[in-house]
C-alpha cells in the first residue's frame, strides 16, 4: 500500500509537469497509480481493454475513468457498461 501511495504522488507530479489533457491507461499494475492520480487532478481518462476478459487492474480502474475502450463487443466483467465503447 505504501508503494502505491508513493507512486500516486509521483504520478501527480508527472501529470502536472506535462499538463496532460487526457490519459489513456492500457491496463496492468503500471497504469493504476497514473490513472488514480489523473482522477484526483480531475483529468479526463480512459482505459483500453484488449482482451475478451477484463483484467483486475482495469476492473479497479473502471471506477476512476471517464471512458472504457473495448476490443470485443462481448468483453466479460465490465463494471460500468455505460462508459464502454467498442473500438473493434
Amino acid at each position: 500500500i505504501f508503494k502505491l501511495v508513493r507512486h500516486i504522488f509521483s504520478s501527480v507530479s508527472i501529470l502536472k509537469k506535462h499538463k496532460i489533457n487526457y490519459l489513456l491507461g492500457t491496463g496492468g499494475f503500471m497504469s493504476v497509480p497514473m490513472v488514480i492520480a489523473a482522477y484526483f487532478l480531475k483529468i479526463r481518462s480512459g482505459i483500453c481493454e484488449q482482451n475478451a476478459y477484463m483484467g483486475f487492474g482495469n476492473r479497479v480502474l473502471s471506477f476512476f475513468v471517464n471512458d472504457i475502450y473495448l476490443s470485443f463487443n462481448k468483453t466479460l466483467k465490465v463494471p460500468f457498461k455505460y462508459k464502454a465503447v467498442v473500438t473493434g
